[in-house]
């Protein structure tokens, strides 16, 4: 199981855009939550990939900290997996020539320890041709996407809810969890669970899966910017994406490439400020009045 670099994280988060400490585990829990069953084939940690369908199709989607972010966290720095913020995400296909996905994408959130309602997107922003450390203009807003949404891919979620049940160290790899096939096994209960615990200190006993559709062609190195309403994702969240091709290659986020989300590094401590010289000069003068009056016998 691979294991995030801690120091790089924070590297990475000092060069990257500002991220907003997300406090606690999730949003907040609600009764009456709708979920479908959750499943319990035999667990698999393997990282080696599938076989992926004929047409292209390959582990190029990475989640990344938004447009106009800066380099390289926009489009996914590697870091196994990449910290994002909690209100924001990018979604980078970090692959040319090969034709655009369909729509819709699916965005997949993994919630630890949670299993109520999903935080919310807030808006989705399109983005063509992107590069690296770009300035986030140019993009056009796509006014289709949800929570949940109809079954596609051979997927299996609840259409109004999104939740397709909790993701458990007895349960498969989060694609074949939710019958998404053609894609690799490495984002498996232990490499996520094992990712929180060296970040964040706390070990899920589960993950919450939650399904979103964006309802738009994802282009060659094209990239989608996502929004969350309020606080979004709590810590410990890990986002992948999937899609597929008009050839039915099905193309998936290698665990290398997930995005997580993390505080950033707290702030340095504020510099010493010394006593300013007009309070300095101040008490001298008032001491040196003292003294003087206590010589000419004003003072008992």
């Amino acid at each position: 199981m691979r294991k995030p670099r801690v120091a790089t994280l924070s590297l990475l988060w000092a060069v990257s855009a500002t991220a907003q400490i997300i406090h606690g585990n999730g949003p907040r829990q609600a009764s009456g939550n709708t979920s479908s069953s959750t499943s319990t084939t035999t667990t698999s940690n393997a990282t080696s990939p599938k076989n992926l369908n004929g047409g292209g199709g390959g582990e190029t989607l990475h989640i990344g900290t938004g447009a106009g972010t800066g380099a390289p966290g926009d489009v996914g720095a590697g870091i196994d997996p990449n910290p994002i913020q909690g209100t924001r995400l990018s979604v980078f296909q970090n692959q040319g020539g090969n034709g655009d996905l369909n729509s819709p994408l699916l965005l997949i959130l993994g919630i630890p320890n949670f299993s109520g309602v999903a935080p919310a997107m807030a808006s989705v922003t399109q983005y063509t041709n992107y590069t690296s450390g770009q300035a986030a203009t140019g993009g056009v807003a796509v006014n289709s996407f949800s929570t949940g949404g109809a079954n596609i891919y051979g997927g299996t979620w609840n259409a109004n809810t999104g939740f397709a049940g909790s993701m458990t160290s007895a349960s498969p790899d989060v694609y074949t969890f939710l019958s998404l096939t053609g894609t690799s096994n490495s984002n498996s209960f232990g490499n996520w669970a094992g990712a929180v615990a060296a970040a964040l200190n706390f070990t899920p006993a589960s993950f919450g899966i939650y399904v979103y559709r964006i309802n738009a062609a994802l282009t060659s190195k094209g990239l989608f910017d996502v929004m969350w309403q309020g606080s979004g994702p709590g810590q410990g969240s890990i986002a992948v994406a999937y899609g597929r091709n008009a050839g039915g290659a099905s193309y998936g986020t290698p665990f290398t490439q997930a995005g997580m989300v993390i505080p950033p590094p707290p702030p340095p401590p504020p510099p010493h400020i010394p006593e300013p010289a007009t309070a300095i000069l101040l008490g001298t003068v008032l001491l040196a009045g003292s003294v003087f009056a206590r010589r000419l016998g004003l003072t008992r």
